[in-house]
């Protein structure tokens, strides 16, 4: 029996919970028990056919509509009923609030569109289009189905068919279409506010998760009490002043979470720890912000914005003031002092409709009026100013005496110093004469020729595109005579083609989106990098430009770096330096490593689209470890501009080191060979010391020694500053890197994550059979199957309701340990033996001889050998994996993952290095391939590995015990 055989029967089971089949229980498809709870309400309800069937559809085939993972998404995770829906990041706030009722059984998100019907006021059918819901809610006692809309344009859709839309006596949106259509289905329907949904809400929900989660600690009745005699007397208290009493920011979200104080949490931030107010109880929060709001005051209007702070509008029935004006939303406050955050858009909308109202005071039609205003015009008017004042003291003036009694008449009745500033314009832009040189028929006709042959994606010159100008002048002048029309020059057809308005369409979409400009929000419920340590975790790849070495001087790969950053508090939490592509074994050891240095995991991982990000492996190990991934919107960098910073970053501390090809990012071919570290001698860095190289850079010397200018101290510094104020590490929940996470870590296959079990052979993986024992008694179930990926002859399998189990393969045993680029080379090697045995009889033994040293492995893919080796032994001193490293052909040990090993042997399996050595030596022999009398073998040529199974029965009394057994996760 093999030393892998024996290490399989003595491993201990691991005290982390097991790792369960996730394919089958995937989060947007019921599990058994929720399944069976649909199909009871099913009957209860007594739904009809059509009901079923829709229910069926929504279960088998959930419908996502095209385009949602072309924008930022995110795979929404409910850790309480185990749903994950892939959804647009903009409906998470809706999901988190319907997924936190304990009425919900499942959600669905995008159910199938259904046809609606509308009909007239007389009940005749007019028309009809396909209606698509956002979500269907599953509960206890009723189905119903949700959809997303925004007021404004719920109000104006009421304007124009009131038959359609309407409200009801609680003042809830109807949509009596939709309703007839799902009531007939014995499903309910509602239209969801979007501007009413409390973004607050959602984001404490998720805040206090920690300290709702079971197993969290219980607050000591000594602590109860103090807090409430903190609290009490005067009804409130702010949150720094109780930190300063004491206590600590677990303890008080723990009272928070437990309802023994009182936060509204659909109104304030605990994150923002600088403004949070703790109340006593509900009532004295009730009556102080009552009180609160009666002081409040409109702000003051000021010049440089379109809505006016200060300025009142009224909609819906209700009136709000105008704090403040972005470039694409506004900040409203309503009578009782809270906030609402609206889109510009929807605000011109209602205007446009008749359906707002706009109350504004003087002084904010004055800044208006200022606002319209050109920079010049204001700087002339402020030097009028600067000027009369001098004027009035009596240090003279530039201009005439009449001039400066002018001004000064002027601003005699100026109330304030805007109105002296409205009142020095001297408006130069209107003056002059302003009518039109081109009449509308020849202003069109330049248009079109600037629009059909200039603004063009192959970037036509301006002069071509007056040429064009021209021929389409003379076409429009023959077909009509009795109307001439002026022909532009080229200069000035030159000087119309300069505006960058003009030059949009010019542009590839790379290049508009250099040029787009970065608009903020005015919303501070959006959190983009979270608001605690290890909430938001952003990863992302990019190429060291570095020549790596080998031991023996052969030149490498530039090596692939991934960063996991977290953006919270600007340090860093994982790394992983490879010589190859991203992958999805880059993505599964980077969280190797997160765990191994941080002992948890993020609550949210930020993705770009790269393929190895969007597979069913990492939304199958974000289910299991409860895990939220959002998916950056593709083509756009700076959604990821927190870890492109610390990239840009590293590459000045890359530029001091030798052998960096920096040089190639300017202009490579003014590279000579003097500057190619591909082609002198200047590349001295390996692998592993350019890993170690980075690990101090990003993890000792940025977080710990260099000042954030944002921050105003170190990361390091900030991060211990953010748990005071946040809460401990202590409430993360903790993980290990175990048997547990490197099996979640293990990939399942690409296209099949099962496989049908043979009694004989066992389960056929890449073309290679792999065999364990408890196959002979499961011959034709399914097995999941995931796979090793630092050694391509061993699996992992698992038969629902049975432990993880280890399979072997006994194929390709020339290198008993491979990765699978080894293994790929292998098949190369033994497809070329095949070869050769077919054609000894037709050639001659020179020629044979002479293929058989060109099919040598060693020879064509040494230097991705050399690549796999020094991979394998940093990670193996990592220890995130325990494939141990052979310098040479001897091995060491043979050893499998999940078994800690250390300098003397591994005591976990009570076999050493030498003795496993000496097992394998004695199971696994090369010997010469069977080849003819008249062609033998000599030093150098070819040996073909040996085939036959493993039949050693001194061991058979272990036989029955080969499995990995872990406990279960759930």
């Amino acid at each position: 029996m093999s030393a892998l055989r024996k290490f399989t029967t003595q491993m201990q089971p691991a005290p982390a919970p097991t790792l369960q089949a996730a394919h089958i229980d995937q989060g947007h498809v019921p599990s058994a028990e929720q399944r069976r709870q649909i199909e009871n309400l099913a009957f209860n309800l007594r739904l009809k056919a059509p009901a079923r069937d829709y229910l069926r559809k929504c279960i088998a085939a959930p419908h996502t509509p095209e385009g949602v993972l072309d924008d930022r998404s995110t795979v929404f995770l409910d850790p309480r009923s185990g749903v994950q829906l892939v959804i647009p990041k903009w409906m998470g706030t809706f999901a988190t609030i319907l997924a936190s009722d304990p009425r919900t059984v499942f959600i669905f998100a995008f159910p199938g569109p259904v046809p609606l019907t509308f009909h007239n006021a007389a009940g005749i059918a007019t028309t009809g289009n396909l209606y698509q819901p956002h979500f269907l809610v599953v509960r206890k006692t009723e189905i119903v189905v949700f959809r997303v809309t925004r007021r404004a344009k719920f109000l104006v859709a009421m304007k124009r068919s009131p038959s359609h839309y309407f409200r009801d006596k609680e003042g809830r949106m109807r949509f009596a279409p939709a309703e007839q259509f799902y009531a007939d289905y014995g499903f309910g329907h509602e239209l969801i506010d979007e501007t009413c949904v409390s973004r607050q809400l959602a984001e404490n929900t998720r805040f206090l998760e920690r300290f709702r989660r079971p197993g969290a600690f219980e607050l000591e009745p000594k602590v109860v009490q103090r807090l409430l005699g903190a609290v009490q007397p005067q009804g409130l208290m702010a949150f720094h002043h109780l930190l300063k009493d004491g206590f600590s920011a677990n303890e008080i979200f723990k009272a928070v979470a437990d309802g023994v104080v009182y936060v509204d949490l659909s109104k304030d931030l605990l994150d923002l720890s600088d403004s949070l107010v703790i109340y006593s109880n509900e009532s004295a929060y009730q009556t102080l912000h009552a009180v609160a709001a009666e002081l409040l005051q409109p702000p003051p209007p000021y010049p440089g914005f379109r809505i006016q702070p200060g300025t009142e509008i009224e909609y819906d029935g209700q009136r709000h003031f105008v704090l403040l004006q972005g470039e694409r939303d506004v900040t409203l406050r309503d009578a009782a002092g809270d906030l609402l955050v609206m889109p510009q858009s929807d605000l011109q909308l209602l205007k446009r409709e008749g359906l707002l109202t706009v109350i504004e005071s003087a002084n904010s039609q004055l800044a208006t009026a200022l606002t319209r205003c050109t920079p010049a015009e204001i700087e002339r008017a402020l030097a009028s100013r600067q000027e009369l004042y001098e004027w009035k003291a009596g240090r003279g003036a530039q201009h005439s005496e009449r001039t400066m009694r002018r001004r000064a008449s002027a601003v005699q009745s100026a109330r304030n110093s805007a109105e002296e500033l409205f009142l020095l314009l001297d408006h130069m832009r209107k003056r002059g004469n302003r009518t039109d040189r081109f009449t509308p028929f020849e202003e069109r006709l330049i248009k079109r020729a600037i629009g059909a042959f200039y603004n063009q994606p192959h970037k036509p010159t301006a002069k071509g595109a007056y040429a064009m100008y021209v021929q389409l002048h003379q076409r429009s002048q023959a077909k009509k005579p009795d109307m001439p029309v002026r022909r532009i020059s080229e200069v000035s057809f030159g000087k119309r083609c300069q505006p960058p308005e003009n030059h949009s369409r010019r542009l590839t979409d790379s290049e508009k989106y250099q040029l787009r400009a970065v608009i903020p929000s005015t919303d501070l419920t959006l959190t983009y990098h979270g608001v605690i340590p290890h909430g938001v975790c952003y990863v992302d790849h990019t190429t060291v430009p570095i020549v790596l070495i080998a031991p023996d001087g052969t030149k490498l790969n530039k090596p692939t770096l991934t960063l996991a950053y977290d953006a919270a508090v600007k340090r860093e939490r994982a790394m992983i330096l490879l010589p190859q592509a991203p992958s999805l074994l880059i993505v599964f050891m980077l969280l190797r490593d997160y765990v191994r240095r941080n002992g948890c995991l993020p609550r949210v991982l930020s993705f770009d689209h790269g393929s190895e990000l969007l597979t069913p492996d990492v939304r199958a190990f974000c289910k299991i470890y409860r895990i939220e991934a959002v998916y950056r919107k593709p083509k756009e960098p700076r959604n990821g501009a927190p870890v492109e910073s610390r990239f840009a970053a590293a590459m000045t501390y890359i530029a001091n080191m030798k052998g960096n090809t920096l040089a190639f990012r300017r202009d490579v071919r003014m590279v000579d060979k003097k500057r190619d570290p591909f082609q002198n001698d200047s590349a001295e860095w390996t692998l592993p010391g350019c890993y170690w190289a980075l690990e101090w850079y990003f993890f000792e010397y940025h977080p710990k020694m260099v000042k954030d200018g944002d921050l105003g101290m170190t990361p390091e510094e900030f991060e211990a500053k953010r748990y005071r104020e946040t809460g401990g590490k202590e409430m993360l929940e903790p993980f290990e890197l175990d048997q547990n996470m490197l099996l979640a870590t293990s990939p399942h296959p690409k296209k099949k994550w099962y496989r049908v079990i043979d009694a004989q052979r066992g389960v056929n993986e890449n073309g290679k059979y792999h065999w364990h024992p408890s196959f002979a008694t499961s011959g034709g179930k399914l097995a999941e199957v995931r796979l090793e990926i630092w050694m391509d002859r061993l699996i992992y399998c698992r038969i629902e309701g049975n432990p993880w189990v280890a399979a072997l393969s006994d194929s390709y045993l020339r290198q008993p340990f491979e990765t699978a680029h080894e293994a790929n080379v292998q098949a190369r090697y033994q497809r070329a033996v095949n070869k050769l045995g077919a054609r000894q009889s037709r050639m001659a033994p020179e020629v044979l001889c002479r293929l058989a040293a060109t099919y040598d492995p060693k020879k064509f893919d040494a230097r991705l050998t050399m690549q796999a080796n020094e991979s394998i032994y940093l990670y193996r001193q990592l220890g995130l994996t325990t494939l141990p490293v052979w310098p040479s052909d001897t091995h060491e040990g043979i050893v499998l993952p999940c078994v800690e090993i250390t300098a003397a042997g591994t005591e976990a399996s009570g076999l050493t290095r030498e003795e496993a050595a000496n097992d394998q030596a004695a199971d696994v022999s090369i010997a010469p391939s069977a080849q003819t009398d008249d062609l033998p073998l000599a030093a150098g040529e070819i040996e073909e590995p040996n085939l036959e199974n493993d039949d050693d029965d001194d061991d058979d009394e272990n036989d029955g015990d080969d499995s990995l057994e872990l406990r279960d996760f759930f």
